[in-house]
């Protein structure tokens, strides 16, 4: 197999900064897993075994570039480091494998891992709404707030959209669901949750929101005590509405599908700075 062409960033040659992504689409992404699930199965094989499988020489850059993206996509773990760095399939990828193609559970793996690349991820929270038909939103969005390279930003956006067709992703609405041990924890944690705020609470909740009835610019909306450590500060820079409210909701659920807030505190709070964390 040839080299291809990769779409991975180039030297800084059109602007902006190197942003991470895989340098194949997830389809072809998927034909190389299967390339190694072939030959291998779901044994660890070092790297420069696998190259062969690939078509690439142990030394080639496409092979490093194939680990890469095979890992951003989710579809190998590797182990060890240097020399001694071995691969093999995750779970993932063997749900896309050998599950049946008209199998939920494949079906979820393949929109897992066209989300599972942080970039991706973050497109699809900035149009809640569903992807825009133009390009041009989407390579607004990236070249002004991501600070993306313009000489590869028409090749990223291809990718990204041949990998959200594949994987039948048109908007926050059709995420993947989580895996049924993930949804039992959050089901638990729901339920110790409403034990823990009692109708009291509640009602003290719905006066705050209440006595602020003027939703405008600059008016902080509520201020929410999540953690014995964090308050979390809701304020509006521009008139609050009820689809605003919506969109905030289901950006934040993203948020918590693809692990973006860490499971512990990390952040320390500067001496002396009320304890909190605001949403602007």
């Amino acid at each position: 197999m040839a080299e291809q062409k990769t779409a991975a960033p180039a030297p800084q040659t059109g602007g902006g900064r190197s942003v991470n992504y895989p340098f194949i689409t997830l389809e072809e992404a998927i034909k190389r897993t299967k390339s190694l699930w072939d030959h291998v199965g779901k044994n660890l094989v070092p790297i420069p075994t696998a190259a062969p499988f690939w078509g690439y020489a142990e030394k080639s850059s496409g092979l490093r570039s194939t680990v890469s993206a095979l890992k951003q996509y989710g579809l190998i773990q590797d182990v060890g480091d240097g020399d001694d760095r071995q691969i093999r399939l995750t779970d993932r990828a063997l749900d896309i494998l050998i599950e049946p193609a008209d199998s939920p559970k494949r079906t979820n793996a393949i929109r897992q891992a066209a989300l599972a690349p942080k970039i991706y991820a973050e497109i699809l929270a900035r149009f809640p709404e569903g992807i825009p038909t133009a390009d041009s939103a989407i390579s607004s969005y990236l070249l002004r707030e991501k600070d993306f390279n313009r000489k590869t930003v028409d090749s990223f956006i291809a990718d990204f959209r041949a990998n959200f067709q594949l994987a039948k992703i048109t908007s926050s609405a059709n995420m993947p669901p989580k895996k049924d041990e993930e949804a039992n924890e959050s089901e638990s944690e729901s339920v110790d949750h409403e034990t823990q705020v009692d109708s009291t609470g509640r009602e003290r909740v719905a006066n705050a929101l209440l006595a602020r009835s003027v939703f405008g610019p600059g008016v902080e909306v509520a201020s929410f005590p999540v953690a014995k450590d964090c308050i979390i500060r809701l304020r509006a820079t521009g008139p609050l509405t009820k689809s605003g409210v919506k969109n905030l909701i289901k950006q934040l659920q993203l948020g918590l599908d693809i692990d973006l807030y860490p499971d512990v505190e990390v952040v320390e709070v500067s001496k002396g700075k009320e304890p909190g964390a605001g949403l602007v």
